[in-house]
């Protein structure tokens, strides 16, 4: 019996680490994973073109996402429809997506055709690094866990979140660390952060999670936003949201104060209005398993996230009507955690996919199409999972290797790991076409 379908990193038919279960809904993340799973029982049982139909049907829900497209590749080959397959290894190749074609053994009958030594070097190329990504400093320590990263241009100081370590520090563009808000502040852990420059405020999310050192079983689950002083370092207000099981990711504060918030373990939105009232939820979607950056137009009107599962979306913050941007034929637009919005564009940190990289997703002048997509950087030396950035001008600073492959479990020895991590390093882009 041959070997069932190759997956690849982003799983098809998994559950998320910080997607809920879809349980009976009907929208179209959890109809995409029973198409998908019944896909590959049929392949399993050789069932291909069964598995064909269950795999193309899961894909017009998912459109572009590379595990699916791979998994076309191989039922088709086994099927013996070789031009099916190659199609789909062509369409994968276009993404800019890599692995190993060798390592699935469906693909086999495929060897011996010229056009498959081609792909596979194609696909070999993807691993490449790409674009220029120089350092904006490496950190005169090594955190543990960094998530988020925010620029006080007042003081011309970056602000780096450890996760692990339940602190926010400042940093100097020489790398050098200053203390500047940890667990004494009810900080849990810090994950997006926004400076808001007309109130002078840090605006910081935080979760309890699995990676948060020292947590109670009694805190576990729970998020709150944080609003600190960027002069005195005071904190100026907390909110904590009712109930267990949320994990706020990032944060976006609009011109008149309002706060808006992604909830990675919920699939809703947030929002705290003026910075002032209490927290309620903006708007919520069935196929919002993962939540995770946001970003607002530079107008304000709209506000952009990334799901981490099923992609992008665009809300009209006056009617909260949601619309999914179809991805152009270049973009495979899941894994992305840090989301941001510049001069028309959204500058996307994707992680979830090999090889990881930056890009700019290029929309129409509605903002509600994407057109094209360039990689801004990929698979840079540097890479430990690169997470959120913050632009600066026409500069994209961001973290490079924030150490999350270390962290799916609390570190036995966190002292024994960060003296085998490299310090943190933040690195830009330029943005100027």
């Amino acid at each position: 019996m041959r070997q069932a379908l190759v997956l690849l990193l982003l799983l098809a038919t998994a559950t998320l680490a910080h997607a809920k279960d879809p349980g009976t809904s009907a929208g179209a993340w959890a109809t995409a994973r029973v198409l998908t799973q019944d896909g590959y029982k049929a392949d399993e049982e050789g069932r291909h073109q069964e598995a064909t139909s269950k795999l193309e049907q899961a894909l017009a829900l998912r459109p572009n996402h590379p595990g699916l497209i791979f998994a076309l590749a191989q039922t088709t080959a086994a099927s013996g429809d070789a031009e099916a397959a190659f199609g789909w290894l062509e369409r994968y190749a276009s993404l800019g997506l890599t692995t190993d074609l060798a390592r699935a053994d469906a693909l086999a009958p495929l060897h011996t055709d010229p056009r498959f030594a081609a792909l596979a070097a194609r696909v070999t190329a993807n691993a490449e690094q790409q674009g220029k990504a120089a350092k904006t400093f490496t950190a005169s320590e090594t955190l543990l866990l960094v998530e988020g990263i925010a620029y006080d241009a007042a003081r011309d100081r970056f602000f780096l979140s450890s996760i692990y370590e339940r602190k926010v520090v400042s940093a100097a563009r020489d790398g050098t660390l200053t203390a500047f808000a940890d667990q004494s502040h009810g900080l849990w852990s810090p994950t997006g952060m926004k400076v808001d420059e007309t109130r002078g405020h840090l605006v910081v999310a935080s979760a309890a999670t699995p990676q948060t050192a020292g947590i109670t079983e009694a805190d576990q689950g729970k998020s709150a936003v944080h609003i600190f002083d960027l002069e005195t370092g005071a904190i100026v207000k907390k909110w904590q949201f009712d109930g267990n099981q949320r994990w706020f990711g990032d944060v976006a504060p609009g011109s008149d104060g309002t706060l808006y918030i992604s909830d990675s373990l919920q699939n809703e939105l947030d929002t705290i209005p003026q910075g002032s009232g209490e927290p309620e939820t903006l708007v919520s979607h069935i196929d919002w398993p993962s939540p995770q950056g946001i970003s607002l137009s530079e107008d304000g009107a709209f506000l952009y996230l990334a799901d981490y599962a099923m992609g992008l979306f665009r809300i009209d913050l006056k009617s909260k009507a949601i619309k999914p941007l179809a991805p152009s034929a270049d973009l495979a637009p899941y894994g992305i955690d840090g989301l941001y919005f510049h001069k028309g564009a959204l500058i996307a940190v994707q992680n979830g996919v090999n090889p990881q990289r930056v890009l700019r997703i290029n929309l129409n002048v509605a903002g509600d199409e994407i057109l094209s997509t360039d990689v801004l950087a990929a698979n840079h030396p540097d890479f430990l999972e690169p997470t959120l950035g913050v632009i600066t001008g026409d500069t994209f600073h961001f973290i490079a290797n924030s150490g999350w492959p270390h962290f799916g479990k609390q570190p036995e020895d966190a002292e024994a790991l960060r003296a085998e991590l490299s310090p943190t390093v933040v690195l830009e882009i330029e943005l100027r076409e």
